[in-house]
């Protein structure tokens, strides 16, 4: 039998070292998890699976970093704000469904089809969460996942390679999610954007060719997206193995920042002074607070997250960096090693 275009692709050797700079692009996701455990679940059935397609000499994506979220505050929040069992982004539809007059049993196997228990559908949606945390299993918390693709063809191998067709479906089980909010840095194809990105993910892009990010000054001042070191993902050098040793200490840094609109294009000019100074083999930016993607309301701090990733040297030093320190209205962030 004939093989599909698909299987073709699946078959096909995965990682290639020539790559079109014109494309490339980040996703950013930040997952309101329903628990710690659900978390762990996630991490091991899914993204640790999933992230094996990277361990190639040329891998079709040279950044694929999950991890539980330093800030919790979107959690607390979340936790606060889901009073009774009608708000909690399981039942809420389900509840809905219901008062619409659809039958309750093909509600509940919905619900089951996606590892969702029904029993809350009887304690009704007024029902307080207090006192059923265990039972739902819901205690939120934060999980992030940054991920970098050289172009069109990076994104399509990793999504064609075996180890992620083998585990992507516990990375979106419905039973453990409760918001994921992705956002989109760079320039993905209208291809992967209108067929991919946009349907499946709901995300937020920003682009230099986005009509709602030109229009927005704040946004422009910012400018979001995902920045390499001296064309590190031309088609000449995009082997991001390639000047790296066995024993080179990997660092990831991120910040999340606070700035006053009036400071914010002195500080933006101070990130690209960051990377170079760490010799930071990609940075991206993009502003973490919803108010900015609303132009109609008034702004006077903008929050922002900056992730660098770069080779320990002890050479390494930025004064930019404490110059950044000394503009924001407050700073916080975490470096990890590999």
């Amino acid at each position: 039998m004939q093989k599909t275009k698909w299987q073709e692709l699946m078959d096909s050797p995965k990682g290639n070292k020539e790559y079109n700079p014109s494309q490339s692009f980040s996703l950013h996701v930040i997952w309101i998890l329903r628990s710690p455990n659900a978390a762990k679940e996630m991490i091991e059935k899914g993204f640790q699976i999933c992230s094996k397609a990277t361990l190639r000499d040329s891998p079709t994506t040279i950044c694929y970093f999950f991890r539980i979220a330093k800030n919790q505050n979107l959690a607390i929040n979340f936790k606060e704000q889901i009073k009774t069992i009608g708000q909690h982004p399981h039942y809420q539809p389900a509840f809905k469904s219901i008062e619409m007059g659809i039958p309750r049993s093909g509600i509940e196997l919905k619900l089951r089809n996606t590892g969702i228990d029904i029993n809350p559908l009887s304690w009704g949606p007024n029902e307080s969460i207090l006192g059923h945390e265990n039972e739902i299993d819901f205690d939120p918390i934060v999980l992030e996942c940054t991920e970098i693709y050289l172009d069109d063809c990076a994104f399509y191998e990793h999504v064609a390679s075996r180890e992620w067709m083998s585990a992507s479906s516990e990375i979106w089980k419905p039973s453990r999610s409760l918001k994921p909010t992705t956002f989109c840095l760079g320039n993905p194809s209208n291809d992967i954007w209108e067929k991919s990105l946009e349907p499946t993910l709901k995300a937020i892009r920003f682009n230099q060719n986005n009509q709602n990010n030109q229009n927005n000054t704040l946004i422009n001042k910012i400018q979001p997206g995902v920045f390499f070191l001296n064309n590190s993902n031309s088609n000449s050098n995009s082997n991001s193995n390639s000047n790296l040793n066995q024993n080179d200490l990997i660092f990831f840094f991120e910040l999340d920042l606070v700035i006053c609109e009036s400071k914010l294009e002195s500080c933006r000019s101070m990130f690209s002074q960051i990377q170079q100074d760490l010799q930071a083999i990609y940075m991206i930016i993009f502003p973490t607070n919803s108010q900015l993607f609303e132009q109609s309301k008034e702004q006077t701090l903008c929050e922002i997250r900056i992730m660098f990733t770069f080779i320990y040297s002890i050479n390494i030093n930025s004064v930019n960096l404490s110059l950044l320190k000394t503009e924001c209205e407050s700073i916080n962030g975490q470096l990890i090693i590999f």
